[in-house]
């Protein structure tokens, strides 16, 4: 576990940890990614919160592929983690953090065969239909 950190490093996994150990030390990120996540520097910005924390999910995805809970858990231990990050902002009850993952996972595309999974159930729901013995699925947006 990297030392610079610690705001709720606790409850973070060590697959999670090491997510961030490996952005700390990227040559081409790793700047980047102190300044938002260690630091909470957003000059880089124009110092627009919202940008930055949609540049620190992708950064953070980057590794952590659609997994939007380790995405959360990680961003949650970064100095840019704000009470706004949790406040509904859409009808359907979505936060501002489920709402700022979301914006970055519709963009990002698959990296390499490993992610192809989670980028499916990212995308779309599935079910097994037993009578006609085939799997359905929709966009997630839908419901199956």
């Amino acid at each position: 576990m990297s030392s610079i950190y610690s705001s709720t490093d606790s409850c973070l996994s060590s697959k999670d940890q090491w997510i961030i150990d490996k952005l700390l030390a990227d040559e081409k990120v790793g700047a980047e990614f102190r300044k938002l996540f260690v630091y909470g520097d957003m000059s880089s910005l124009q110092g627009d919160q919202s940008r930055a924390d949609l540049k620190l999910v992708g950064l953070i995805s980057y590794y952590a592929g659609f997994d939007e809970e380790q995405i959360d858990r990680i961003f949650r231990a970064g100095k840019l983690c704000r009470a706004k990050w949790d406040r509904p902002h859409r009808t359907d009850g979505a936060s501002y953090g489920q709402m700022t993952i979301e914006k970055t996972l519709n963009d990002r595309f698959i990296r390499h065969k490993k992610e192809t999974e989670s980028f499916l159930r990212f995308h779309y729901s599935f079910r097994y239909n037993e009578i006609l013995g085939q799997v359905e699925y929709c966009p997630r947006s839908e419901t199956v």
